[in-house]
């Protein structure tokens, strides 16, 4: 394979008597601080309330104030989101932080899609485009994983789900889809490889050998010299925290290899203590008296991270072996000529190339111009009337390198496409996950020639000039391009789409819609095509995320259906 590019191409007001009171808890260990270790800045030579006279170690970071108060943050994927005092929940669209209807008291976004808990400690999880109620009670949780969910309940109790829980829905009645971890924290964050977390003694845990099918990870967690009140892990596996006496800092020397890292790193944002700290794509934001976003170039300079046969329209009423069934659907408001659904979030762009995302049941208006739209776990996605690639990144698209006609940000963190010569193309996990974009070219080039190409979690489809349908099988985050040659399926479409569950949704020339049956991890091929009606007047486009199906009629009206 080709790697080339697609041309044609975060007041300190915690008092530090809680620390003596603090003793142990269930997960073992005793530290024995030292000098540079998160909670014994007593002993440094400097204070946290100047940004003068900082010792060596100390990196003092640029930083441009973000309108607005909040008391906790969280990014990924692209997305940033908070909630303040009031429970007031927020999402930063076009550097606006937009307040939402849900109340939150703790709101994480990633690869998982966005996840919340209110203060009843009920879970909260993006589904179409509003929040719904997930199974369980937790405090705080998190969805920076690999599309896995995580957090902690009242009790400090720790939980995790994995990514077909997250992925799937309904949950079905009388089981959980969460998994409790031994141990007990305050504080639990994930990323590609590893879970970080904080005991109420503010020690430091890590899990490791944590995976999308096995989010509890291997062995025990093991404690991390240091103390700290919160921890957040990124996307690409970064690792940021903030102390008790309101210090923030990063974990060095993270790598697939050595997920511990090496030591800690101090870091100061002006003018006074860290409250609350994420990071995504380059940039760390934190929460002090107010919002500060950290910016790239002089942020980069302290830390990168490095990981590594077909059939006509006309001949499915004539075979038994598909079936025909009327979808359940509600019209919702707006006109689209395509539509994408992932993560919990829906995206679409109508016909003068306007974009839109769904909040609450409302299609809003954004100020890109795109004229393909794409969300999912690899966070949001577009092209314009170029073919230049907007990624969005801290609440703006920003320009990656290449040029694509279509895109598509649904498989497992991986990004994919195809050019104006239907050249195939993807990227791996890492490439996406790391900002600035790798130096050199990133994007894998594929064997093959198709005008459509999405992902899911182990398999890409797609559709060629001429409406044949093709698989990809073995996709994964570490190796987006597959393993052997594309695969024909019978049948003949027009576009197709995978879901984040594997399931494949297409529709044909004539704007009938299909549903690829018996499709599993096993079998990603699947058996057979059926035959749905979500239009009267027939299909355009279609998308499907946690049991809700997106249709784009023929005239660019929107469906919304059950399945």
């Amino acid at each position: 394979m080709n790697r080339t590019y697609p041309s044609g191409s975060q007041k300190r007001k915690k008092k530090q008597e809680e620390e003596e009171k603090r003793k142990h808890d269930s997960i073992p260990s005793t530290l024995t601080l030292q000098q540079q270790l998160p909670g014994n800045e007593q002993e440094m030579p400097f204070t946290s309330s100047t940004c003068s006279n900082i010792d060596v170690l100390d990196k003092a970071l640029h930083c441009t104030v973000v309108s607005g108060n909040l008391k906790q943050i969280d990014a990924g994927s692209g997305s940033v989101v908070g909630v303040n005092n009031k429970n007031e929940a927020f999402v930063l669209i076009d550097n606006v932080f937009t307040k939402i209807s849900t109340s939150l008291t703790h709101f994480s976004v990633g690869p998982a899609g966005q996840l919340g808990v209110d203060s009843a400690n009920k879970i909260l999880k993006l589904k179409g485009g509003s929040f719904v109620r997930f199974p369980g009670l937790l405090k705080q949780v998190d969805a920076g994983g690999d599309q896995i969910l995580a957090g902690v309940n009242i009790n400090d109790a720790t939980y995790c789900a994995n990514m077909d829980a997250n992925n799937n829905w309904p949950w079905p009645a009388g089981t959980s889809p969460w998994v409790q971890l031994t141990g007990s924290l305050k504080y639990y964050s994930c990323g590609p490889y590893s879970c970080w977390g904080v005991n109420k003694n503010d020690q430091i845990y890590i899990k490791k050998d944590v995976s999308n099918k096995a989010c509890s990870g291997s062995g025990s967690f093991v404690n991390i010299s240091g103390r700290l009140a919160m921890i957040e892990v990124a996307t690409d596996g970064s690792v940021f925290g903030v102390n008790s006496q309101g210090m923030l800092y990063q974990r060095m020397g993270v790598t697939y290899s050595n997920p511990a890292g090496t030591d800690w790193q101090q870091m100061t944002a002006c003018p006074n203590g860290h409250k609350h700290v994420s990071f995504d794509l380059g940039m760390l934001w934190a929460v002090t008296d107010g919002v500060y976003q950290f910016i790239l170039d002089c942020f980069a300079k302290i830390m990168y991270m490095t990981a590594s046969s077909t059939f006509h329209p006309t001949d499915m009423l004539l075979h038994h072996w598909i079936k025909f069934g009327r979808l359940d659907c509600t019209v919702v408001s707006g006109n689209l000529k395509q539509i994408d659904a992932g993560a919990g979030s829906v995206v679409g762009v109508n016909n003068k190339n306007e974009a839109f995302v769904l909040f609450g049941n409302i299609f809003t208006k954004i100020s890109t111009s795109l004229t393909h739209f794409s969300v999912g776990p690899a966070g949001q996605l577009g092209v314009d009337s170029a073919n230049k690639i907007l990624k969005l990144k801290s609440g703006s698209f920003v320009r990656i390198p290449g040029l694509l006609k279509q895109v598509d940000a649904g498989g497992d963190q991986i990004l994919a496409g195809v050019n104006m010569h239907d050249n195939i193309y993807c990227a791996n996990m890492d490439t996406n996950n790391n900002w600035p974009w790798p130096s050199g070219s990133s994007w894998v080039q594929l064997t093959g020639s198709l005008k459509y190409y999405s992902c899911g979690p182990y398999s890409c489809w797609g559709v060629d000039k001429n409406d044949q349908i093709y698989i990809k099988k073995d996709v994964s985050d570490k190796v987006c391009s597959g393993s052997g040659s594309f695969v024909n399926i019978p049948g003949a479409l027009a576009m197709i789409e995978v879901a984040t569950d594997g399931r494949v949704f297409g529709v044909n020339s004539q704007g009938m819609l299909f549903q690829r049956m018996g499709v599993a991890r096993s079998n990603p091929a699947g058996t057979d095509w059926q035959a749905l009606i979500a239009c009267p007047n027939r299909q355009k486009h279609v998308s499907f995320d946690l049991g809700v199906l997106w249709a784009v009629c023929l005239d660019g009206s929107i469906r919304k259906c059950t399945l």
